[in-house]
């Protein structure tokens, strides 16, 4: 029996999902590998699959607001009370920070998605921690991620498996991808989509 991926459920909410995070854009350098490999996915599985293009695509630091998540209020109220304090401390810990690297090398296929995956030298979950530590976040927010990731690629139906690993054995990436800043977002739609950049971080320069 042919083993499937599994499904990116989140594709198919018509719900209002908002969403507020702190992330950075790919260089166009990096947007264009991506956009190389998500190619070979698109010719092999057509609209079975997703991909975040251009400016959509990104390495989320952390939300300020989640996009599947109930609060206790709607989400641009939420997001209007903590906005001045949320911005004050975000900047203030990223500022402190000098620019950095994140080398990205690794292609992994994670089950509903393909991520490329990247090393720094431990800058951003610094760079979360202090953040958590002013316990400025809604209480509703998730933690963030504890690696440096982009989604590139979701499934919006089941595939082959072994088409998928076949893609990603034949395909490798090897690029450093310099961090100067971090943008302060507003997303509608699921997976991130539609990004309206609403604030930027720079790092010490």
């Amino acid at each position: 029996m042919t083993a499937l991926t599994k499904v990116d459920t989140t594709l198919s909410i018509s719900e209002d999902i908002p969403c507020y995070t702190v992330n950075t854009r790919c260089s166009e350098a990096l947007t264009s590998i991506i956009h190389r490999i998500q190619d070979r996915f698109v010719a092999e599985f057509g609209n079975a699959v997703f991909c975040a293009r251009g400016a959509d695509l990104h390495m989320t630091l952390l939300n300020w607001i989640d996009p599947f998540t109930r609060y206790a209020k709607d989400k641009r109220e939420v997001f209007s009370d903590i906005q001045a304090t949320c911005e004050a401390a975000t900047r203030e810990v990223i500022e402190s920070y000098t620019p950095f690297a994140i080398n990205f090398q690794k292609l992994e296929y994670r089950g509903i998605c393909v991520v490329l995956e990247g090393v720094d030298f431990g800058e951003c979950n610094a760079i979360r921690e202090e953040i958590l530590e002013r316990n400025i976040l809604p209480s509703e927010t998730s933690h963030p991620p504890r690696d440096c990731h982009i989604t590139f690629v979701t499934f919006r139906r089941a595939v082959n498996e072994q088409k998928v690993l076949q893609i990603l054995q034949e395909e490798s990436v090897s690029f450093i991808e310099q961090v100067n800043a971090f943008r302060l977002s507003f997303c509608p739609k699921a997976r991130m989509q539609e990004h309206r950049e609403i604030g930027e971080f720079r790092l010490l320069n």
